[in-house]
């Protein structure tokens, strides 16, 4: 294990810790899990895309190779948590919803509006068997 998946692992296990034990909190302890070994994915291998990550804030790069890796529907919560697995400082919404619409300029999220709720999902010109 990598130095960077041992950090991971560490800031993972202390927000597990942090967390109060509910009927919710298994459900919790499986997504963080989950969110845990996509970091450890992300960081081992970075995947070939039309958007060039390394030209990006890091963060932004982080969550770029998440939706391409994972897919499914993206909301300001799901980037808090997967923020939070991945070790970065970004704890506002505000925060999260400005880099869903970054890449969503980018080309790399597509915008889902519903009444009362707004998500994104990957572009599929960016994932693959996209056009691009």
């Amino acid at each position: 294990m990598s130095a960077a998946e041992r950090d991971v692992a560490a800031r993972v296990a202390r927000l597990a810790a942090t967390e109060p034990q509910t009927p919710d909190s298994a459900v919790f302890d499986a997504g963080m899990a989950r969110l845990k070994a996509a970091v450890v994915a992300l960081r081992a291998a970075e995947p070939k895309g039309a958007v060039p990550v390394a030209a990006i804030h890091p963060r932004l790069a982080f969550l770029c190779r998440l939706v391409r890796r994972q897919g499914g529907e993206w909301t300001p919560a799901r980037v808090g948590r997967a923020y939070t697995a991945g070790g970065y400082d970004a704890p506002k919404s505000t925060t999260h919803k400005a880099d869903l619409k970054s890449l969503h300029r980018m080309g790399v999220l597509d915008r889902r509006e519903q009444p009362g709720r707004t998500h994104y999902v990957p572009s599929r010109q960016t994932t693959p068997g996209g056009t691009r």
